[in-house]
């Protein structure tokens, strides 16, 4: 079934119901609601999340749960982009930035996959896309842009992820009225998986919120026992680190334990980094952390690398036309559409294992985050580091770095294509690989994916 929806997020406040016009995000009168930190007031303010179009519930919480994890995605390869530029060799504190940004990018991660399994919990397929850069404002936390880790992007990542009735310090107080909340977003999921307008379970949402009363019913869910082999757990997406949220932490056994674990995924992943709900350690708390860190620090922060970074001509992005460094940019963007591809088919297939005692799924979660060489590390970790060392253009100091450029295409329909596509994109980056004439990629075209091509003509025999 389709759940690619035509429709767009607006934001409705209630007196204002009766008129298409959405209201703005946020405005001014915020900093009045955090004094009073008033949930209700906040939402008066701010208005309803709803699409534009009429849906049914359980269509309008797979739309809702596409928004959030296009936005997941956004942050987690715009913290992956500030990761790579810091300049490590600045010393410390920019060394222990690298291991924070690092571990948040993770936990992203996490976020992306948690969201997947409440996707499946609503029989919708997999979610892995996101716009290109510049992307629609009213989706996002700010202007999804990737740029180095300066000053200005961490005062943005600090308002983004902080929760309702945080303090700021005075020179972030004007960004507050500007940068929407994810949390947001996550407080209506959580409305709409709630039985009824009644307060349940970790977020204790009032019953006049001012949300239009609309939840999902039991129909709305799959059979729980469906679940079983299919949803994504900590051990294939997070090596096992269990302190990386990947939840339902187990398979639910009920209707009624699919919906109470749904509610607390859905509390949990807004409480670690989507603002609304306060969480010691949080994510609002590292960088604010960092924030003030780097107003002290006299050293060269980050690497001379250029702000969004494009392969081809688009509003807001710096073209990359140096030829070598145009050569790598584009093998980047094929192994980024390699990783995604991975992410998406893993999460489309029940875990089962073939007649060789080999499960397609668990390989392609390996291959993508697993056992180290995998695609994240020892793919596009080694791309990253050769391009900021690339010019942007023949001759200058500003270098390049990852474009994170989305695919166009998505995973095709049946077993058959999906394998020979992941082989006609090893093909394409070994032709790329080839062309660069770089020992550096050797790793890349011999161990990752040279272990991956003879399982990849196994499938695509088995599936004739």
């Amino acid at each position: 079934m389709s759940t690619n929806f035509n429709t767009r997020l607006r934001w409705v406040r209630r007196d204002e119901a009766a008129h298409a016009a959405a209201a703005a995000p946020l405005d001014a009168s915020i900093e009045a609601v955090e004094e009073l930190d008033d949930i209700r007031l906040l939402v008066q303010m701010v208005g309803e999340p709803k699409p534009d179009t009429e849906l049914s519930v359980r269509d309008e919480a797979v739309f809702f749960l596409q928004i959030a994890a296009e936005v997941e995605h956004a942050l987690l390869v715009q913290y992956l982009y500030a990761l790579y530029s810091l300049n490590a060799a600045a010393g410390v504190p920019v060394i222990s930035w690298v291991g924070v940004l690092r571990r948040i990018a993770r936990e992203e991660m996490g976020h992306l996959v948690t969201l997947q399994n409440l996707l499946a919990a609503l029989g919708a397929p997999p979610h892995l896309r996101r716009e290109r850069t510049p992307a629609p404002e009213q989706l996002f936390p700010f202007p999804v842009s990737f740029e180095p880790f300066g000053l200005d992007v961490v005062k943005r990542y600090v308002v983004a992820e902080s929760p309702q009735g945080a303090t700021l310090p005075d020179d972030l107080a004007d960004l507050k009225t500007t940068i929407n909340h994810v949390g947001f977003i996550y407080m209506k999921l959580y409305w709409l998986f709630e039985r009824t307008d009644a307060p349940e379970g970790p977020w204790r949402l009032p019953p006049d919120l001012g949300f239009e009363s609309r939840h999902l019913d039991d129909t709305d869910f799959v059979d729980p026992l469906s679940l079983v082999d299919r949803l994504a757990t900590a051990e294939e997406w997070a090596k096992g680190d269990m302190s990386i949220l990947v939840l339902p932490d187990r398979p639910p056994t009920s209707l009624g334990d699919l919906r109470d674990k749904s509610l607390e995924a859905i509390f949990l992943v807004a409480a670690q980094g989507e603002g609304l709900v306060s969480q010691t350690n949080s994510h609002f708390d590292r960088f604010l952390k960092i924030y003030t860190e780097m107003k002290s620090f006299a050293g060269q922060v980050t690497l001379p690398i250029a702000t969004n970074p494009a392969t081809a001509p688009r509003p807001g992005a710096t073209l990359i036309t140096d030829p070598q460094t145009l050569a790598w940019a584009r093998l980047a963007n094929l192994r980024y559409e390699i990783l995604l591809m991975e992410i998406e088919h893993a999460l489309s297939l029940p875990r089962s294992q073939t007649s060789t005692g080999e499960d397609p799924r668990t390989n392609l979660a390996l291959w993508a985050v697993g056992d180290n060489p995998n695609e994240m590390v020892g793919g596009m970790r080694t791309v990253a580091r050769r391009l900021l060392g690339l010019p942007i253009t023949t001759g200058a100091t500003t270098m390049a770095g990852l474009p994170f450029e989305p695919p166009v295409d998505f995973l095709p329909a049946g077993e058959r294509a999906r394998w020979e596509r992941h082989l006609a994109l090893i093909q394409r980056s070994r032709e790329l690989i080839d062309a660069i004439n770089d020992s550096s990629l050797d790793e890349i075209r011999d161990v990752l994916d040279g272990a991956r091509i003879p399982f990849i003509e196994q499938q695509i025999a088995a599936n004739f």
